[in-house]
Parts: structure tokens; sequence; C-alpha cells
């Protein structure tokens, strides 16, 4: 997996991780630059030539790529819905095509979050109290977490009887160890109230040796699947975690997989 390295973490590139994740394949319009390349889309390879051009060698990003303008459902990487990762695969100078098409793969899903921050903030519901409900955190980023609800980039339809919004932010607590670099959280909002319960959906760290994610994909019947994954300079790890629902009396169901 590619770790995506911003101009603005130029301060901290003496401690950045060890790990081949360089920022350089992707552009700013939305194509990723290559010699050589093979993408998975649904089971199918897709051969270089049928999406390259010849001057620029460029694809276009799969469409799982791009967040939606508005907050509708499905919300998240449809790369990740509809793609069975492997558990592990291969990220060394020796990894073979089929790891390394995996891994670009992996790319495409992550970035989709990664652009997620070009969205404008938007307004916050007027929230009283807060509820955090805890996954099991690799690390303690409750810091990191309470620092970004403030940035709302979407309003998504309602759960049950709550507003439903999603918040992210990037370049979070510098000082944090290791370093939380984005977290995403979807706020439950109970308008009656002013109780809001705040899920931690997305994250990704950096460690001296590996870099760590959570992802989330939202399906339209609104069951939330959280995706962990870890990768560094010689392997990457990828499983499928939880399932999270919201009942219609606001009870949230979480199942761990």
């Amino acid at each position: 997996m590619k770790n995506i390295i911003y101009p603005l973490i130029i301060l901290f590139s003496a401690c950045a991780p060890k790990n081949k994740h360089p920022a350089k394949h992707i552009r700013a319009d939305g194509t990723i630059s290559t010699d050589s390349l093979q993408i998975i889309t649904d089971g199918v390879i897709i051969k270089n030539n049928q999406q390259l051009t010849d001057s620029a060698k460029t694809f276009t990003l799969h469409p799982g790529l791009k967040p939606p303008l508005t907050g509708d459902l499905p919300f998240g990487s449809d790369i990740l819905a509809n793609t069975k990762f492997p558990s592990k695969w291969d990220t060394s100078e020796e990894a073979t095509d089929k790891d390394k098409q995996i891994d670009d793969l992996w790319l495409q899903a992550y970035h989709y979050y990664n652009v997620i921050d070009e969205k404008k903030v938007i307004s916050k519901p007027n929230i009283k109290n807060v509820e955090y409900i805890r996954l099991n955190y690799p690390y303690n980023f409750i810091d990191s977490i309470t620092n970004s609800i403030d940035s709302v980039r979407y309003q998504l339809p309602d759960f049950g009887p709550y507003k439903c919004y999603y918040a992210q932010l990037t370049y979070l607590k510098a000082i944090e160890k290791p370093y939380c670099r984005e977290a995403g959280n979807l706020i439950l909002y109970n308008p009656e109230t002013g109780h809001a319960k705040v899920i931690n959906v997305f994250f990704s760290t950096e460690g001296e040796i590996e870099a760590e994610y959570r992802l989330f994909y939202i399906g339209k019947n609104r069951v939330i699947q959280i995706f962990y994954s870890k990768g560094g300079e010689l392997e990457s790890y990828f499983k499928r975690e939880f399932l999270i629902r919201v009942d219609d009396d606001g009870k949230v169901v979480i199942k761990k997989l």
C-alpha cells in the first residue's frame, strides 16, 4: 500500500515511516502516473493498454475513488465493498505483479478518503454533550477525534432518530505517538436532546516503520462496514473488522467480525 505524504508533512519528514507509500503516483487531476499497471475491478484485470493514454501513460481512477458531491448513500469507497482483498500481501522489492496490483487497488480505495478534505466545512449541529462509542483502537486517539468533529464535511441521511454527519480533519496532533495524520467520524445527533454519539470510522497513522488505517463503507441499507489495514516496507495486511447498524430506537449495534 502506498503512504500518501503531503507537502505540509515536510516538517515531520525526519520521523516519517519508512514504508513504500509514495504520493508521487497521485496527480491532482485524479490520475496516477505509471509505466505499467493493471487494475482489478470487480475481479476483472484491466490491461494497462485499455486504460492508459500513449502520451501521458495515465489512467482515470476507479469511480469509487471520488467522494459524492452530496451526502447520499452509499458513502465510502465501493472498492472496499466490492473487492475481496487478501488478508496479507507482499510490498517488498520482490513483490509479484499480482501483489502490486492489489497494492495499487488499495491505494485507490484509500485516496477516496484522502480527497474528502477538499470538501468545504459545513455548519455542525448544536451539540450539547458527546458520547464516544469506542471501537478497539490500536492506540488512543481521543484528542484527534475530539479535534476533528468540528470539521463536518457532509450531512448524510438520517440513521434511526439521529441526524447523521461525517466530519474529517487532516494534520491533527503531531505530538501523538504514533502520529495520527487524519481522523474521520460519524456524528449521530439527536436534535431533541442535543446529545451526539460519535464513532471513529476513519484514521491513518504514521509510525517508525509502518502505517495503520481504518476505513469505512456505508451501504444504502445504512450498515456501516469498518476495515482495518496496516502496511510497511515488506508486507501489508487487511481485514473487515466491524459491522455497525443503528436501530429505529437509536440503539447502536456493533458486531465484531
